[in-house]
């Protein structure tokens, strides 16, 4: 036996060991590769196998094994026959085959015993081993790569660290999963990498926010120690806007002008937590930045259809449309026709555009037509367009269109009005006498002329006879005293006033002027004597 080391050296080398981890680089040593690595664990036996050179054994060879440190843990000498002597230190043990197979055992290993080993003999290269003391990877941590949000993938990843020493070992870690109480799920949920590092979760769902997820590390080594449990991880699930509702649920309202509207609430299903606006469609306007839709006395103006869109942050947003109508009109100052035009004048037989009435309500207003001509009303339509076409003298008169909302019982209705002027005649002209017509020498003469016309009619009187205008003028030929000379025909016509209508017709009547015939009576004794006087002049009839 030999003395190694002093007792104190070997102490103080074994405390600095057990402090701090060793971490040997096999680059300073002068190895003959490969390099051989033995794996053992604390408080078991290692088994380290070296290779002797024995070629050209000509005398004994003396093989060390000693320690990185330096230090000579064991001796075995090979002599000619290949025989070999082992020396070692207590703890140690060495053993040598023919075949030059070296066998050198720890017993009872510590972490201190961990490094590397080398056996030299003079003139040879360097033979090393690397003794590795498996420890417990440390306790794992989980971590996730986002917070996912509904029908996402996220990946959690579980990491750890050996503790075998020395650490250039190389010494890969593998890894198990658990979910809620379940390890290593399978199916197209769950996936991992190969050392199973990273576990992806697909198409995420709210409920995998209540998921308990944790993991070990095991060291891929013969005997390779599994670590502690992970702390457990769970994740948020970013969700929503879903089940946009409103409170009360109504998704209509239908309300009369100046009656209130409650306000509305809209809510959803979101986390985090949704942000709402309420959005007039057909302006685009926003109305409500929040979740309250508070409209309060309803206007017409308040018509239309508001928009609650919900809206996650960095999220997606959802929508849900409430209508409003509000009950209105007419206003008098709404009801208007097309055209504009409220007194129209016109030739019988011209066409009237169609005239349409129209005036704001909610819901459409219903309209009528009503026509007053000569004191007398009557219904001529019972739409908002009224349509005579072509003109006659019997469509003239005052038109009224009345609007009335429907859903009022008892609403007011609104009227404008057009006055409809039709220019007529003279078609044909009549006498208050026959033709032809007699008249007595001496008496007056009166003719009434009529013909009916529009705007009015004038009328001229002709002596047709004569070819003489008559001096008089309207309707009526008057003559104080006629004679016999005035026999002849005369003419009536009738011109409408219009003038730009022109228009006429005429008749002509025959006046005979008749001489007075009277009788006198003469008394001749017991005789009545009769003379017939003619013109003022007697004579006799007998």
């Amino acid at each position: 036996m030999f003395e190694l080391y002093n007792t104190k050296r070997t102490k103080m080398l074994i405390s600095a060991l057990i402090i701090m981890e060793i971490i040997i680089s096999v680059k300073s040593w002068p190895c003959a590769l490969p390099i051989s690595k033995a794996y053992s664990h604390v408080d078991s036996d290692a088994v380290l196998q070296f290779s002797a050179d024995l070629t050209n054994l000509n005398s004994p060879r003396k093989f060390e094994i000693k320690f990185y440190d330096g230090s000579t843990k064991a001796r075995i000498t090979y002599n000619t026959d290949k025989t070999s002597t082992p020396e070692a230190l207590p703890g140690f043990s060495i053993t040598g085959g023919s075949d030059g197979n070296v066998v050198v055992t720890l017993a009872n290993v510590q972490q201190s015993n961990a490094g590397i080993y080398t056996m030299t003999v003079a003139g040879f290269p360097t033979k090393c081993n690397c003794l590795y003391i498996l420890r417990t990877p440390r306790k794992p941590t989980v971590t996730v790569n986002k917070t996912p949000s509904v029908g996402e993938s996220v990946t959690l990843t579980c990491s750890s660290t050996s503790t075998t020493t020395p650490s250039n070992h190389s010494l890969s870690l593998t890894y198990s999963w658990r979910v809620d109480n379940t390890g290593n799920p399978g199916g197209t949920k769950y996936t991992y990498t190969s050392r199973k590092d990273k576990l992806t979760v697909s198409k995420i769902v709210k409920e995998d926010a209540n998921k308990q997820f944790t993991c070990t590390a095991t060291e891929v080594v013969t005997g390779g120690y599994t670590s502690s449990r992970s702390d457990t991880l769970s994740f948020d699930v970013y969700y929503g806007p879903d089940n946009v509702v409103f409170s009360p649920s109504n998704t209509s309202y239908e309300k009369d002008e100046n009656e209130s509207l409650n306000q509305v609430t809209c809510t959803a299903t979101c986390y985090p937590t949704c942000s709402f606006t309420w959005t007039k469609t057909e302006t685009g306007r926003v109305v409500s930045n929040s979740a309250l839709l508070n409209l309060g006395s309803l206007q017409s103006s308040d018509v239309g259809t508001y928009r609650c869109t919900a809206t996650r942050t960095g999220g997606s947003s959802q929508s849900k449309d409430l209508t409003v109508d509000v009950i209105y009109g007419p206003y008098q100052s709404s009801t208007k026709l097309s055209p504009t035009t409220q007194n129209y004048t016109k030739n019988e037989g011209q066409s009237l555009n169609d005239i349409t009435c129209s005036a704001n309500c909610y819901p459409d207003c219903t309209y009528t037509w009503r026509k007053t001509r000569q004191e007398q009303t009557t219904t001529v339509s019972s739409t908002s367009v009224l349509s005579i076409g072509e003109l006659h003298r019997e469509d003239a008169g005052l038109y009224t269109c009345i609007a009335k909302n429907p859903e009022k019982i008892s609403s007011p209705t609104t009227t404008i009005q057009t006055l409809v002027n039709v220019r007529y005649g003279p078609n044909t002209v009549s006498l208050n006498v026959t033709s032809p017509y007699d008249v007595l020498e001496g008496k007056s003469l009166i003719i009434q002329c009529t013909a009916e016309c529009y705007p009015g009619c004038s009328y001229t009187w002709v002596n047709v006879t004569s070819g003489l205008m008559m001096n008089t003028t309207g309707a009526v030929m008057y003559i104080g005293t006629v004679n016999k000379y005035m026999t002849g025909d005369y003419k009536c016509e009738a011109r409408n006033n219009a003038s730009i209508y022109v228009k006429s017709a005429d008749i002509v009547v025959t006046i005979n002027i008749k001489e007075q015939t009277f009788l006198k009576y003469f008394y001749i004794g017991s005789y009545i004597n009769t003379t017939v006087v003619t013109g003022g002049r007697a004579g006799s009839l007998a």
